[in-house]
């Protein structure tokens, strides 16, 4: 009789284990954030005393790819051209065209795999 109890209380057990666990995936599935339906677009602006670049990076999901559309612009008088390096999620960087001398801009247009993961404006030597 002990153990006829001894293994109805292990199946009782499990059984609350398992309905506990299976209570668990249920939560964490119902809390997961939707799937992008479709392409989506971000804004992004950077100015510094040497140069600014504004411009849109775009994704679309449904073929992997992602680009960055703007322009940048020398500010400064230093010996200095301007430009934006747009790194993508793959890895990915793509440079932009050099805007120089002072009052300079070029627009660019650069795309890669994956999504547009860090915009960042520098300046080099000519």
């Amino acid at each position: 009789m002990t153990s006829m109890r001894l293994v109805k209380r292990r199946v009782t057990v499990v059984t609350r284990l398992a309905l506990a666990l299976t209570i668990s995936l249920v939560a964490v599935a119902a809390t997961a954030p939707p799937a992008l339906a479709g392409p989506y677009t971000f804004h992004y602006r950077q100015s510094a005393g040497y140069g600014s670049t504004s411009g849109t990076s775009d994704y679309n999901p449904s073929t992997g790819i992602g680009s960055a559309t703007g322009s940048v612009k020398d500010l400064d008088a230093d010996g200095h051209c301007v430009f934006a390096r747009i790194t993508f999620t793959s890895g990915e960087t793509r440079d932009t065209p050099r805007a120089c001398p002072k009052g300079s801009s070029k627009s660019y247009r650069v795309t890669a795999h994956g999504q547009v993961s860090l915009v960042k404006m520098a300046k080099i030597q000519t």
